[in-house]
């Protein structure tokens, strides 16, 4: 199931594991500084709350490997937004997948993150129907529209941080 996470279009995106969508690293490495900043992350786990320095946009690529894909706009290669999707082990012993996605502040209120994840669902649905886990933070209205209109529903397992749960089965 989740080795056919692969590169996915819509509309205006391409989306692509990260090392196959950026030249290099060192590129990849400002990328990361550009899309990390503090308004962007300020609804993400502490850890990933920017602003990224370069030895940090280092650490954060090396602990998403694989599971960090790069959207970028068709019509001028521009990163507008990153998906990280990666396996989450559920108390059924079956294997999800825990989504989460940020996107660059100059593409914030253009649709984006809905295209993206619409993109996503869409293509899963075709090469391996899963389950979809997201976490939000509760005052992060924005995000909860976007999981909502793509199919996501509020489950209860929330914290007490303040993050909301969200979760789409697509089989």
């Amino acid at each position: 199931m989740f080795e056919s996470i692969n590169d996915f279009t819509t509309d205006r995106l391409a989306v692509r594991p990260w090392h196959r969508q950026v030249p290099d690293q060192a590129s990849m490495l400002g990328v990361v500084q550009r899309m990390l900043t503090p308004r962007a992350t300020n609804d993400l786990p502490a850890g990933w709350q920017g602003p990224f320095s370069e030895e940090a946009a280092k650490d954060w690529l090396a602990e998403l490997g694989d599971s960090l894909l790069v959207a970028t706009l068709k019509d001028d290669d521009e990163v507008a937004a990153f998906l990280v999707v990666f396996p989450s082990q559920e108390s059924d012993g079956d294997t999800a997948i825990r989504i989460g996605y940020v996107v660059a502040e100059a593409a914030w209120g253009q649709g984006i993150a809905t295209e993206l994840l619409h993109g996503f669902v869409d293509h899963l649905r075709e090469t391996s129907p899963a389950t979809l886990l997201a976490g939000v933070s509760a005052s992060n209205r924005a995000s909860i529209r976007v999981l909502e209109k793509c199919g996501f529903r509020s489950i209860p397992k929330g914290n007490d941080q303040g993050q909301l749960a969200y979760r789409l089965n697509l089989d």
